[in-house]
């Protein structure tokens, strides 16, 4: 899906714009966060639209959105909890060793059971 990342100044007037191809909603607010957390010392907000619709717009920030690490392991435990579940729900998930291998590798990565 196509997504059009704005960059804000303090009148929210766009001063930077960057089309995004993604996958979902969820996918290209989170670029478009990770973007604008490491920049925010210049603009003052932040848009994400898909089409003639506005998905995201930046919040009062105070140091709360997440970094890359933290984006990073958020799906890193999205995907594992959904492995958790294939795997407990298929009998024929469970015979993936590839699979198998990976949970384990996630949860040893994630230090412990996943929470989904």
């Amino acid at each position: 899906m196509l997504f059009r990342v704005y960059l804000m100044d303090t009148h929210n007037h766009i001063r930077a714009a960057h089309p995004l191809l993604v996958g979902s909603d969820a996918e290209a607010t989170d670029m478009a966060k990770l973007l604008f957390s490491s920049c925010d010392d210049v603009f003052k907000g932040c848009e994400v639209w898909r089409g003639p619709e506005r998905i995201y717009r930046t919040q009062s920030l105070n140091g709360s959105e997440e970094t890359l690490a933290e984006v990073s392991e958020r799906r890193q435990r999205l995907v594992a909890s959904m492995e958790e579940t294939l795997a407990e729900s298929f009998s024929c998930v469970r015979t993936s060793k590839k699979l198998l291998k990976e949970m384990d590798a996630l949860k040893l990565r994630l230090g412990g059971p996943i929470q989904g």
